[in-house]
């Protein structure tokens, strides 16, 4: 859905980013895509991110959705258990992950919706194509990542974007679950940004129905 919102009035004034006050891994970079998200999308659009940690993404949606006066609906997906890069974490051994990621949203609490479940239980809430932006930054190793991305993509409205962190780089898992998967659908262009490492594919196109998690897999053996 193309933005035909009327823009904020240029008097108000703007809620600051704080992501900056939470741990975690984003950056400018990571600003700038989120806002292009935000402006390239109408209200009532609706934005999933997979795999929220301690909220510093969440925060810095939050803040984008707030600024842009727009109705956009977005959920954050996550367990608060942590994933095995996290183990030694205090927050993940003492059990209070979640509730930090409360308190460092608590700004932004009234445009938020977490939803406590496992990437690929949560994909079941949402019907297909219903989605307009899915974010996945959650777990990074080839088996989730590729799971995350067959059972959300069909959830993203054609139109809309899927996307994810960590591309690129040393994350060899991300890199090849994107282009393993992506490889099977020759419409689709991936899209990288080195300076944040995204991955970006707009859904242009339709996902061939044996196209899943098991199909990619034998492919990838």
């Amino acid at each position: 859905m193309l933005d035909t919102t009327k823009r904020p009035d240029k008097g108000r004034k703007k809620m600051e980013h704080y992501y900056q006050d939470v741990e975690g891994w984003w950056g400018e970079p990571d600003v700038s895509k989120y806002k292009e998200m935000v402006r390239k999308f109408d209200s009532g659009s609706h934005f999933v991110e997979i795999g929220s940690f301690k909220g510093k993404s969440t925060a810095c949606m939050g803040v984008e959705i707030i600024n842009s006066g727009k109705e956009i609906k977005y959920d954050q997906v996550d367990t608060w258990l942590g994933s095995t890069e996290h183990r030694g974490d205090p927050s993940i051994i003492g059990g209070t992950l979640f509730d930090e990621f409360n308190k460092n949203t608590e700004k932004v609490s009234h445009v938020i919706n977490p939803i406590r479940l496992a990437s690929v239980e949560a994909s079941k809430l949402y019907e297909d194509e219903s989605l307009d932006f899915v974010f996945i930054d959650a777990a990074h190793d080839l088996v989730n990542v590729l799971k995350d991305i067959t059972s959300w993509i069909p959830k993203v409205k054609k139109g809309g974007v899927i996307a994810g962190h960590d591309y690129g780089g040393g994350f060899f898992g991300v890199n090849g679950a994107v282009d393993n998967y992506f490889a099977q659908i020759p419409e689709a262009k991936v899209e990288s940004t080195p300076d944040c490492s995204w991955w970006l594919v707009n859904k242009n196109f339709q996902i061939p129905e044996y196209l899943d998690f098991q199909y990619v897999w034998n492919k990838i053996q």
